[in-house]
């Protein structure tokens, strides 16, 4: 029998993170993956909080693309990340696009950007969700 993962065991994972170890997010990222598909590990609200802001930490430069290709990939990020918490998500895409130094990221998170705000988009205006059920 499969033992589940516990939200606490998840956040001790995301406080493991090391600021600036590009491998640690994508091993944050690797790890929620493969918990919902094994153990139909959950995130809530706070957790998936905390999860970008560690992405975030953990890869300065490419957290935001590293979110963002995930966000379109419908992972839990998809379903639990507020609105208000893709601020800073966005703002971070935002300095990559204008920056010139980086120009093989920046082709990379402008080809994401699409494809993102049509997810945005469609995950606010899901007609369904606000139709009566009999």
């Amino acid at each position: 029998m499969e033992k589940a993962i516990l939200h606490s065991d998840f956040r001790i994972l995301l406080e493991c993170a090391r600021p600036d170890e590009k491998k640690d997010a994508g091993f944050i990222l690797t790890a929620m993956r493969n918990y919902k598909r094994i153990n139909k590990f959950l995130l809530d609200i706070p957790l998936a909080q905390d999860c970008m802001e560690q992405i975030m930490i953990s890869n300065a430069e490419e957290g935001a693309l590293l979110i963002i290709e995930n966000f379109t990939k419908k992972s839990g990020l998809y379903f639990t990340a507020p609105l208000k918490s893709l601020h800073p998500v966005m703002e971070q895409h935002l300095q990559i696009v204008e920056d010139d130094t980086l120009p093989d990221l920046k082709d990379r998170t402008k080809a994401a950007l699409p494809e993102f705000v049509q997810e945005l988009i469609l995950r606010k205006n899901r007609p369904y969700r606000e139709m009566k059920k009999r």
